[in-house]
């Protein structure tokens, strides 16, 4: 199917004419959770196999499955990896899966490869040779019998949303979060926004479900506020989203990970983390859309422990940034009166401080569920 779209801010695509849709269930009712994780880099580092290199898959999967296990009737994942990830393997994986799936399953699609879009539109790099091609990826996609949620993690992957700019794609069921526009590299910008989405910081009504609405509001959200100059210009990585009128948006995708989510503030950003564990010298936490297996990776960063100085938890003020000379800065807040807020620059001397604007100041992750005056 080709259904002409409007594009929207971040580069946001909606199907307008779909007819496909499925009524809202309660988590009870939400039947099972269908994961598939292509990932496949041809170079892994010195000491890595291919498959355990490729990691990304399982920053999706632990989440769900860690988290949402009350929300599903069972979690099935399946991952394949490195040299195994053939396009014979992942087309005998989907059809496997299209066969098991129900009504009231969800699917769930993470590709992370190299990829591009060129004159026949978007392909993955595989190994054997054999690339996969989106027309192929979303006719198997649009086979299934429930909804389907994909994430897209290649270079050019806004491409496997529509063969043009002014196009979407994608079949009725299928909701596809793609890393960038058609002719853009991307480096982990979806991984992070969508792993911390699901960990719970995209639940904006604060119901202890993300849904999978929430996630597409989430995620364009974050990713204007990756870029520490500003507002993001054209040239400026942007995510691409491809929904139909028929997606069910307030079907719960995952449960909040509460008390261990956390944001820490590394090197003048904001990161969304998951806390393991206290230690003496401070709170141990995970990096979401990182691997923390190795330092010699595109894409690593190791469980740190980081001070109280450094972190803010659930619960107390929003985590905000405050524009400094054109950049945005990781800070804390004092104190608010009306329209100045006393603030402290993260990482900075006390002298620092300033009492700046609401102007000046924004919210990282998600702003608070009541008015800020």
């Amino acid at each position: 199917m080709s259904v002409r779209c409007r594009l929207i801010v971040c580069a946001v695509c909606f199907l307008g004419s779909a007819a496909w849709s499925v009524d809202n269930l309660s988590a009870a009712d939400q039947g099972r959770l269908l994961f598939l994780g292509v990932a496949y880099d041809e170079g892994p580092p010195k000491g890595f196999d291919s498959g355990h290199f490729n990691w990304a898959p399982d920053n999706v999967s632990r989440i769900l499955q860690h988290q949402s296990d009350t929300l599903y009737r069972n979690i099935e994942v399946e991952n394949l990896k490195g040299d195994q990830a053939t396009h014979g393997a992942v087309i005998r994986a989907l059809r496997q899966l299209k066969r098991k799936a129900k009504a009231d399953d969800l699917f769930f699609l993470y590709w992370g490869t190299h990829g591009g879009t060129g004159p026949d539109g978007w392909s993955a790099n595989l190994p054997g040779g054999r690339a996969m091609y989106g027309s192929e990826l979303k006719q198997e996609l649009g086979e299934f019998p429930c909804p389907v949620v994909c994430l897209i993690s290649t270079c050019g992957s806004g491409g496997f949303a529509g063969a043009r700019a002014d196009q979407v794609e994608v079949p009725p069921n299928v909701t596809a979060f793609c890393a960038c526009r058609r002719q853009q590299s991307t480096a982990n910008e979806m991984d992070r926004a969508f792993c911390e989405a699901i960990a719970g910081f995209a639940d904006a009504d604060g119901n202890g479900e993300v849904t999978i609405g929430e996630t597409l509001q989430y995620v364009p959200r974050r990713y204007r506020q990756m870029f520490r100059g500003g507002e993001p210009t054209d040239e400026d990585l942007l995510p691409v989203l491809a929904a139909s009128e028929g997606t069910p948006r307030e079907r719960a995708l995952s449960m909040c990970g509460g008390d261990s989510l956390a944001a820490v503030a590394q090197n003048g950003v904001w990161y969304g983390c998951r806390i393991l564990e206290q230690t003496p010298e401070g709170k141990k936490v995970r990096f979401f859309g990182f691997d923390a297996t190795t330092t010699n990776a595109g894409y690593s960063m190791p469980d740190a422990v980081v001070a109280d100085d450094v972190i803010d938890l659930p619960g107390g003020d929003p985590t905000i940034e405050v524009e400094w000379e054109g950049a945005w800065y990781p800070a804390r807040l004092l104190e608010k009166k009306r329209n100045q807020w006393k603030i402290h620059y993260i990482g900075y001397p006390d002298s620092d401080d300033e009492t700046v604007p609401r102007s000046r100041v924004r919210f990282t992750f998600l702003p608070p569920p009541e008015k800020t005056p």
